[in-house]
């Protein structure tokens, strides 16, 4: 058995403080309001880690603004219409992992 290890990519963490894999995280600059988005995990995932977190959990654990599922991520941003999205895109000089 083997356990690969994870570590979140390193401007990700600064900005979130997010440990845990799959999330993606916004800031809206106008408003100051910051979002994240958590994986939606099958319950079945309970039975090996525990209770699963709800978005208010996880809202409260970083003190963002708000949190969603990943799959509710074109609903909550696309209406916002920003005049202009920036993106971290590339590969990071410390882990050299590329980030899209």
């Amino acid at each position: 058995d083997t356990e690969h290890v994870f570590r979140q990519e390193s401007y990700f963490h600064w900005t979130f403080g997010v440990l845990e894999p799959g999330f993606y995280g916004a800031i809206d600059v106008d408003s100051g309001r910051s979002y994240l988005f958590i994986p939606r995990l099958d319950e079945n995932y309970a039975t090996f880690m525990g209770a699963l977190e709800t978005c208010e959990d996880v809202r409260i654990k970083y003190a963002v603004d708000e949190v969603h599922y990943v799959d509710e991520l074109p609903q909550v941003l696309g209406p916002m219409q920003p005049s202009t999205l920036l993106t971290l895109s590339g590969q990071n000089s410390d882990s050299g992992s590329h980030t899209t």
